[in-house]
């Protein structure tokens, strides 16, 4: 399993989720060099470059990879990377298990850790501004996969782009029950709402 730097990669954890998903879970230490979490499209070369050198179309290899990651909550002093494909640029502490993707049955209660970018697209433009709530955005969101009992707001993070602006990502746990299986895994493996290529959409989930 590697070097455990997180609770979320014990072995419990661990022998549950190699019956699921299959995907790679990486915990990477944020060390000062990294100057992480103040230019989000920073942020995203950093974790691209975990994964060497992609083939294809620039626009679409991070979604066809299934690449997601966050830096909380669940995962604090580290970046919590989600890939369909193995990391192969690991830096030195790094813990990371194969079989990764936490599932669980219908009717199954369930915590869960997810940062997302809660916004409201305006009809008729792409105009987007925040949710007032986004704990309430998070939970209208998830209800195709679960049925959310309780929730709270752990941070809120804005970063800039020169590219892209400012954003606004939302860390959120709770307790939530699963309502349908194969939409949780959908959100799991593929993620959550917008800015996923910047830090938000990775969920996980724990029995």
């Amino acid at each position: 399993m590697g070097i455990a730097t997180i609770e979320s990669l014990n072995t419990e954890q661990a022998s549950i989720v190699q019956e699921n998903l299959g995907l790679f879970l990486a915990a990477i230490p944020i060390t000062q060099g990294m100057n992480w979490g103040r230019d989000h499209g920073a942020d995203h070369r950093t974790v691209m470059g975990l994964f060497g050198q992609f083939e294809g179309d620039p626009s679409t290899r991070r979604a066809e990879a299934g690449i997601l990651f966050r830096s909380g909550p669940g995962a604090r002093g580290v970046v919590l990377v989600q890939s369909k494909v193995k990391p192969i640029n690991l830096p030195s502490g790094a813990a990371v298990i194969t079989d990764g993707g936490l599932v669980a049955d219908v009717g199954s209660e369930v915590t869960f850790q997810i940062a997302v970018n809660a916004v409201i697209s305006k009809s008729r433009s792409n105009f987007r501004t925040p949710a007032a709530d986004p704990v309430e955005w998070a939970r209208k969101k998830l209800a195709p996969a679960l049925w959310v009992q309780d929730a709270k707001l752990e941070d809120i993070k804005i970063t800039t782009s020169a590219m892209s602006g400012a954003l606004v990502i939302s860390s959120i746990t709770g307790i939530a029950t699963v309502t349908k299986r194969e939409a949780l895994a959908d959100f799991v493996t593929n993620g959550v709402g917008r800015a996923k290529a910047f830090g938000a959409g990775l969920l996980t989930i724990q029995k």
